[in-house]
This record gives structure tokens, sequence and C-alpha cells, in this order.
């Protein structure tokens, strides 16, 4: 656990951290399911400075390091939003890693407000950028095993506008997108006063099964 908790710690510092690139981009070819966090460093739209959710690039750098598993991550903000602006060159880069690596999934990482009641919020824009409803209820019964509970598909947030990641890369080449929106108060030591209790190990090792889970199917399909 100690480790475990030392690894986040030393990603928290990496994104804390200045940087000239935009995003880096960590290729493999131990899953077809690339991991996106958007949103890892603060954003800017309408004029307006909009907070990081870093803990979504803590949770996909993570994974990365511990499984090997394909990442794109912003680093930098570049007065833009990734998940918001009609063109951008993290969902272009996006796209070109699909069609060079073959990947039949993206799940990007994003936040809720500790605020929201929902744990887990699964963005599928009424099934149209992920349309197996029985595969996307398996997902759902990972959450559940690792005592998340609260999980609600499309609300609040279902990413419906063409312009968020998962709608973009899902209408540019036709594979599944889960824009998937964790609780902060789970993830975030800001948000919960006892962190190292926290589901931040629990949302990490959920994904991992997930990512099994999904690489599994599109092996056999």
């Amino acid at each position: 656990m100690d480790s475990f908790y030392k690894i986040i710690d030393k990603y928290d510092s990496f994104l804390s951290e200045e940087k000239e690139e935009s995003f880096i981009v960590k290729t493999s070819n131990k899953s077809k399911v690339l991991l996106s966090c958007p949103h890892a460093v603060s954003q800017f739209r309408h004029g307006r400075l909009k907070s990081a959710e870093k803990e979504t690039g803590i949770i996909g750098l993570l994974l990365n390091e511990l499984y090997d598993y394909p990442l794109i991550v912003k680093t930098s903000n570049q007065d833009d939003d990734a998940n918001y602006d009609p063109s951008s060159d993290y969902k272009d880069e996006i796209v070109n890693l699909i069609k060079e690596n073959g990947y039949k999934c993206v799940i990007d990482l994003h936040q809720l407000s500790y605020e929201r009641i929902e744990d887990i919020n699964p963005g599928v824009a009424g099934y149209r950028n992920f349309k197996n409803k029985e595969l996307l209820n398996s997902i759902v019964n990972i959450f559940n095993r690792h005592g998340i509970d609260k999980v609600s598909i499309d609300h609040p947030f279902g990413a419906y506008s063409p312009n968020t990641v998962s709608s973009y890369v899902h209408n540019h080449t036709g594979i599944d997108t889960i824009q998937l929106e964790i609780n902060s108060r789970l993830v975030s030591k800001y948000c919960n006063k006892e962190y190292m209790k926290s589901h931040i190990k629990e949302v990490t090792e959920a994904l991992h099964e997930i990512i099994i889970l999904l690489d599994k199917f599109y092996e056999e399909n």
C-alpha cells in the first residue's frame, strides 16, 4: 500500500511541474484500450480558467506504470480545453493513435464535483458512443464489486456534444468511447480528509479489471 501511494505522490508532483509540451503519449501493444486524461491540468474555457482534474492524470499514469496500458495525458494548459474546443491537437492525436495502433476503445477520464451524488458516471451519449449495453452493465458491476455503488450512465454528463473527446473520437473513428466521470470525493486529497482510506486504489483496480474485460471482448469479437 505504501509503494502505491508513493507512486501517486510521484505523479502528483509530475503534473504540478510546468511543461512546454501540451500532452504526452505512452503507446503500448499491451491493450486495445487507450486511456485519455484531457483535464489532468487546468483548462481555459470562455475566458475563464478551470481547475485541473489532476487525479485523472495520476490514475492514468498509475495504470500505465503498473500495467503498461496505452495513455495520452494533458501536461500543460495551452489556453485550451480539449474536451470543449471544436478543434484540438489533443483529439486529433487520439484519432491518429487509433489509426496507427488499432485501439478499439478510448476511456476518457474526468472528475465530478464532490458535491454530486454519483460516484461514477459513464457518459456514452445515449449508447451512441458505446452501443453494447450488456458490456457496459458488466463495467458497472465491476465498480460495484469494488464498493463503488452509485454508478449513473449518462447522468449528469453524457458526452453528447460532438466536441467532447469521446464523441469527437467516436465520430471520426467509429470505435467505442466512454467519458468516465469519477467523483472527486473518492480520489482527491483535497475533498477527502481521510485520503489514505479513500477509494483511489479501488478505482484504479476496477479500471484495470475493466480494461481486461474489454480486451477479452475485443479479442473474441
